[in-house]
């Protein structure tokens, strides 16, 4: 086995090489140079820390990590079915933590599909440890709520209420820095003292945060403006990737008839150092 710096490959071998990775996982992910390049403005991948796999001449895996400040996050990690089930991944995902220790990360984190129990095995025997539940949802329609009061806001105003809120830990790709990467068509909106980022399209509503401030909580605040969001886009179904916390998220969305997906994903972290 050797390792090669993602920087010694192309976009466009990066991008076959993670499809091939990928294929067979439970989420059917459209791999482009496009989404590549989505990636690294919005969750700080790195190529320069992420690494490709090879035997026998051939590249067959991929790890691609993301950085910020101390904490460094598994964004991507994934075997070529042909070289799965022989210590490959293990090889990878253990050079991997070696190299983030040797720069002075302090932790590492990454999303594992609950229901993938080689991959949670595998994170588990390097030291990574469950923090908690992520939960997604899915609304084939919201009843809608005109409100005069609705204002779009900057994506900047809406990161500083998830701010304020001080929620924490939240997973890294719904983390105030990699929301405040989002540009169009992401928008936010504010309805009195709750606030929503989303991704509007022609097929659907992407909901990527919504918060209410502290003080004005529990009172279905969020919920309504949920609502008059969907009467300035109208007749399109709503999803929220399996990312929100279960403690934070659990009976707040079904009653606008969101239901649960069948995705649930285990928020893991790894202690590097102090």
């Amino acid at each position: 086995m050797e390792f090669v710096v993602a920087t010694e490959r192309s976009l466009d071998q990066i991008t076959a090489l993670l499809a091939a990775s990928f294929e067979g996982h439970a989420v059917n992910i459209q791999f482009s140079v496009g989404l590549l390049l989505g990636l690294m403005r919005t969750e700080g991948i790195d190529l320069g820390s992420s690494l490709i796999i090879r035997e026998n001449g051939e590249d067959v895996g991929f790890a691609m990590v993301a950085r910020r400040g101390p904490e460094s996050r598994v964004a991507g990690f994934g075997i070529v079915t042909a070289a799965r089930g022989r210590g490959t991944g293990h090889a990878l995902l253990e050079r991997v933590i070696k190299e983030a220790i040797s720069r002075g990360d302090h932790r590492m984190v990454l999303e594992c599909n609950e229901e993938n129990l080689p991959a949670r095995r595998l994170y588990e025997r390097q030291g990574f440890v469950i923090r908690r539940r992520l939960l997604g949802f899915s609304a084939t329609s919201v009843v809608p709520c005109h409100q005069d009061e609705l204002d779009e806001i900057s994506i900047y105003e809406a990161v500083m209420a998830v701010t304020r809120a001080e929620v924490p830990d939240l997973p890294w790709q719904i983390s105030p820095a990699s929301l405040l990467q989002a540009a169009l068509p992401t928008v936010a909106y504010r309805l009195g003292p709750s606030s929503a980022i989303l991704t509007p399209t022609a097929t659907g509503v992407q909901l990527r945060a919504i918060v209410t401030e502290p003080g004005s909580q529990r009172q279905g605040r969020g919920r309504r403006l949920i609502q008059a969001i969907a009467a300035r886009h109208p007749d399109l179904p709503w999803s929220v990737s399996p990312l929100w916390p279960e403690e934070n998220v659990t009976g707040f969305l079904e009653p606008l008839g969101f239901v649960r997906t069948s995705i649930t994903q285990c928020q893991m972290d790894l202690k590097l150092g102090s």
